[in-house]
């Protein structure tokens, strides 16, 4: 059933000026494809997730929040230990699109 969805868009530009460290995790950072673009499409990803849980930043940070790919190259969301507990509940469906100067993302929560 769905519960809710999320949706956010950055752009490209907001990437370069913002500490990566402060909102991307290793795993992230350590990633290949290390454009401004690639990392924007993470950050619409990680705010369209804070929306679809309707808690926005604040209590659950940037951090708390890791995008990856499958081998295909879909992306999927882990959540760290502190917050997994509180939306186990969830599933969530991911999707990243990013072209010219912005990112997109939809983050879709359903019950289990």
């Amino acid at each position: 059933m769905l519960m809710s969805v999320g949706t956010d868009l950055v752009s490209v530009g907001r990437v370069g000026s913002i500490t990566k460290a402060h909102f991307f995790t290793e795993v992230e950072l350590a990633s290949s494809a290390q454009s401004d673009a690639h990392f924007a499409g993470i950050l619409a990803a990680k705010e369209a997730f804070v929306k679809a849980v309707k808690t926005g930043f604040g209590r659950i940070r940037p951090l708390d929040i890791s995008v990856l790919k499958e081998s295909n190259g879909a992306p999927y969301l882990v959540l760290s230990p502190k917050i997994r507990d509180e939306f186990a509940h969830l599933s969530f469906d991911v999707s990243i699109s990013h072209e010219g100067l912005f990112a997109t993302a939809v983050v879709i929560a359903f019950a289990k």
